[in-house]
């Protein structure tokens, strides 16, 4: 089982919905307290020490202009990094930006993984979960 944190966001140019990092940008338009504002620095820099960058997020035989990227999923196991993603989750939530969780056993291609996540291009079924607002090719 893998685990996905997405906003209801979409991504222009994917037309998927956004992860939690890359929600960030919607904090940063609110007026954050103080508080949440070091926390989520905290959150931040701390997923910056301990969580591994996905290199490869398109699949190998693909050029990167006709490639669709991969999507990041925590594994069922990853306590430590999904239990710190709910404190990300009870931020957003707090400043009104609907946040859900998406699970898959499919989670399509595999580009990447290390002990933690995996980097996948979505199957059709999984796609249609993750990228609603686009049609897949």
């Amino acid at each position: 089982m893998f685990l996905r944190f997405v906003s209801a966001a979409i991504d222009p140019d994917s037309q998927c919905e956004l992860g939690l990092f890359q929600a960030s940008d919607l904090l940063a338009d609110e007026s954050l307290d103080e508080f949440y504002m070091e926390y989520l620095d905290e959150l931040y820099d701390w997923f910056k020490q301990h969580m591994p960058v996905p290199d490869r997020l398109h699949r190998a035989w693909e050029s990167r202009t006709d490639a669709r990227t991969a999507i990041c999923w925590y594994k069922a196991d990853a306590d430590r990094f999904v239990g710190r993603m709910w404190e990300l989750v009870a931020i957003y939530r707090e400043y009104g930006l609907p946040i859900k969780l998406i699970t898959t056993d499919r989670p399509g291609y595999v580009t990447y993984e290390d002990a933690y996540q995996i980097a996948a291009v979505p199957c059709s079924d999984t796609f249609s979960r993750v990228c609603p607002h686009r049609s897949w090719r």
